[in-house]
């Protein structure tokens, strides 16, 4: 059964007369109907598409920001990164949202960061964009930090690897705590195989 459609009638809950004035005349969100006819914000919009009404613009019915029935208080969560409703922001994506780390730093030196201009998250957490956990740095440096990064980390690995087999653990048993890695490549490191491994344990 269609959302907006009468399960014992089949008839739809609001005809396209009252709908359109409703909605057009009376200027009255989609969200509002449902409250008034008892079904949801979702529910009229399949109304809408039932009757083939067109849905106003956001912009000209008034419904941006915290206007919106989907506002959430200008404050997102994408990829891991907290970002922020500001719209005038050089910086501001399709949506009109900035990363919320760009914003604080900004905030701390006074202007807008340089194209150059990337910010570390010390402890790695995206999330945590207090003043002294970020820090400023060229884009070339915060890409060589990470590789390095990434090598430390692949070091300590291969070293618990080694470590494990050593205590007895089997192949299965060290691919069950990294199953991230190929059971090839933990037997490979067990037995020292590899030019970068050799570099690591010598």
């Amino acid at each position: 059964m269609k959302r907006g459609i009468n399960q014992f009638t089949y008839k739809p809950l609001i005809g396209k007369f009252l709908l359109k004035e409703y909605y057009y005349k009376k200027n009255m969100s989609q969200k509002e109907i449902g409250k008034l006819i008892g079904c949801s914000q979702s529910c009229v919009m399949d109304l809408m598409k039932h009757h083939n009404l067109k849905a106003r613009i956001a912009a000209k019915r008034d419904q941006l920001g915290k206007n919106n029935s989907m506002w959430s208080g200008g404050k997102i969560e994408h990829h891991g990164y907290i970002l922020i409703k500001d719209r005038d922001h050089p910086r501001s994506d399709n949506r009109g949202y900035v990363p919320e780390h760009v914003l604080i730093i900004e905030k701390n030196i006074g202007r807008y960061l340089k194209h150059d201009e990337v910010i570390h998250h010390l402890d790695r957490n995206k999330k945590n964009n207090i003043i002294s956990n970020l820090k400023l740095m060229k884009a070339k440096d915060h890409n060589e930090l990470h590789k390095k990064l990434s090598m430390y980390n692949k070091k300590k690995i291969i070293l618990d690897v080694i470590k494990m087999s050593d205590s007895g653990s089997s192949v299965l048993m060290i691919n069950k705590k990294y199953n991230q890695l190929s059971q090839q490549t933990i037997y490979n490191w067990i037995n020292r195989n590899g030019k970068y491994l050799k570099e690591i344990i010598k």
